[in-house]
């Protein structure tokens, strides 16, 4: 009787043993961790100070960030660059591409309560078109072809002359409230107090619609339609150049700059307190010819200033290998980018045998060229920006290498464009290119009806390069488009009409307190906040599975 318990007793034990272990396996390990939490003030350094927080009117990038915040558009670029729905819920295009209809949101409400309408989207459309208006004649010279009209209260029609494929990507323009601006007259836009007490639909809202001379604190719009951010607010603080803000962000007075230079960045790779966000811009650097002039008409000269150029040391040395050496006009990040083009490496023999083909040498023995009396001369203009600034020396003692007396001229950067590229007053400007499009539409820059009041600053006339781009533009067949813009880029190459330098990286400096930052393809500086849904300065502890840790960050 006895053995008899004991057995039992041990059948007892081992079955709750089995049972432990069964139970233990099924067992899932829990960890404590941070997760976001709402609440606090995300507070970035900026060099410089606003002027106008217009999004229309915006000249500088302290203009363009803050107004990315507080104003909407149509449409939006995502972080992979796609154009997605924003203020507009969806859109049709009419089988001949001229005819574009957006359905609007019902749910938006201006900063000031007043509610969102199609009313507000023909009021921005129709101050644009107006001939008085201050803003971006790039952006003027496509709506002013294009009617206008209210379907209903939350939708909207664009006819346009003609088709043109690259339009959708203009709907990304932010729209201004038509019932704070609807007695100011589009020439007097930049004077109204509207720019310095701006009214959107974004994000995020002026606090106080008060502005300082060294900060602009923005909280968050509770009655915001998106996603709602996790921080209460942003405040933007001013210092006069980048050097004082990156001092500003390791004293912990600031949690991010808003630009970090090169150099900067290269010094900034080993500091684990901060975070560089790096991504490539849709910009490019330019050294524009004036082809106009007789020593560089000669597409012999322009291929031998090609050669005559070392980019990858400009890149590798100058930008400490922030940036990418440009080979196209079209964006390598496009579907159009031809990456067989013919590319331009540092030969600075084959410059030399280009330019005596084309008859310049030096017959004096002084060092520079000649030709028909006249000599190899001319001065590079930029803005003085110092890394800007030493990459015009750069390419000037390149050049004089190979017999060319090459002067560098620098001054504020409107003054480039207002005294220099827009009257097409210089021999050569080197000046950088922003916002190239995803969706390769050059003819603004190298289009020949561009050549005198245009962008085309060069003076570029190619008739195949015109007919490549001019149908390219209207074409809505994808394979036809890339064949287009892949011959011009043929053309581009073979012509070089002005020397491309290189496409800027841009790096953006945060702290390593905050979280959620993610940086994706930039068409502007602005467009790193396209995730600031997801940013945040606060935490709290959770419990969760070991395995699902991570994807609280």
């Amino acid at each position: 009787m006895v053995n008899h318990i004991k057995w039992q007793l041990l059948a007892a034990f081992a079955g709750l043993g089995a049972i432990v272990l069964l139970l233990h396996s099924f067992a899932v390990p829990i960890v404590a961790t941070n997760a976001p939490a709402s609440g606090g003030t995300f507070v970035e350094g900026i060099a410089g100070t606003p002027r106008l927080i217009n999004p229309l009117l915006a000249s500088t990038d302290v203009d363009r960030d803050i107004s990315s915040l507080i104003f909407s558009g149509l449409t939006k670029r995502n972080e992979r660059g796609d154009i997605v729905p924003d203020l507009a819920t969806s859109w049709q295009m009419s089988p001949d591409g001229k005819v574009w209809t957006f359905k609007l949101r019902d749910d938006v409400k201006w900063h000031d309560g007043m509610p969102f309408s199609a009313d507000d989207v023909l009021f921005t459309i129709r101050t644009i078109q107006n001939p008085g208006f201050e803003g971006d004649p790039g952006l003027a010279e496509v709506w002013r072809s294009v009617k206008a009209e209210k379907v209903d209260q939350f939708e909207v029609r664009f006819t346009l002359g003609q088709a043109y494929a690259p339009f959708l990507s203009y709907t990304t323009l932010s729209i201004l409230p038509a019932h704070v601006l609807r007695d100011v007259p589009a020439g007097q836009l930049s004077m109204d107090i509207f720019n310095t007490q701006p009214v959107g639909t974004g994000p995020f809202m002026l606090k106080d619609q008060t502005l300082s001379a060294r900060s602009v604190t923005l909280v968050a719009n509770k009655q915001y339609y998106g996603d709602h951010p996790y921080v209460d607010g942003i405040r933007f603080q001013f210092y006069p150049n980048y050097e004082a803000a990156l001092t500003a962000l390791k004293q912990g007075e600031v949690q991010s700059v808003n630009y970090v230079p090169p150099a900067e960045a290269f010094k900034l790779t080993g500091d684990s307190s901060v975070r560089l966000y790096s991504a490539e811009l849709s910009n490019c650097t330019i050294l524009f010819l004036n082809l106009r002039l007789p020593i560089f008409s000669d597409k012999l000269v322009r291929q031998a200033i090609a050669y005559g150029v070392d980019r990858n040391y400009i890149v590798d040395r100058l930008l400490y290998g922030q940036g990418t050496v440009a080979n196209s006009p079209v964006l390598p990040t496009s579907w159009a980018y031809d990456k067989n083009i013919k590319q331009y490496n540092f030969d600075r023999a084959k410059a030399q045998g280009l330019l005596d083909q084309a008859g310049w040498v030096d017959t004096n023995g002084d060092g520079i060229r000649e030709k028909n009396g006249s000599k190899m001369a001319f001065t590079i203009v930029t803005n003085d920006q110092p890394e800007r600034v030493a990459i015009a020396n750069e390419i000037a003692d390149n050049l004089k290498s190979l017999g060319m007396q090459v002067n560098v001229e620098s001054k504020d950067a409107s003054k480039v464009v207002s005294e220099n590229l827009t009257p097409r007053n210089f021999q050569a400007v080197l000046y950088g290119w922003q916002s190239l499009p995803n969706d390769p539409d050059c003819y603004e820059l190298w289009d020949s009806t561009q050549a005198d009041t245009g962008s085309n600053f060069s003076g570029f006339h190619d008739q195949i390069a015109d007919k490549d781009l001019e149908q390219a533009r209207r074409s809505l067949n994808q394979q036809e488009r890339i064949a287009r813009y892949q011959d011009f880029q043929n053309v581009f190459a073979e012509e070089v009409p002005s020397l491309l330098i290189y496409y800027p990286v841009y790096d953006y400096a945060v702290s390593s307190t905050v979280g959620g930052v993610k940086i994706g393809q930039l068409s502007a500086p602005s467009d790193r906040f396209s995730s600031i849904d997801s940013w945040y300065v606060n935490t709290k502890r959770v419990f969760v599975e070991a395995g699902h840790a991570q994807q609280l960050r």
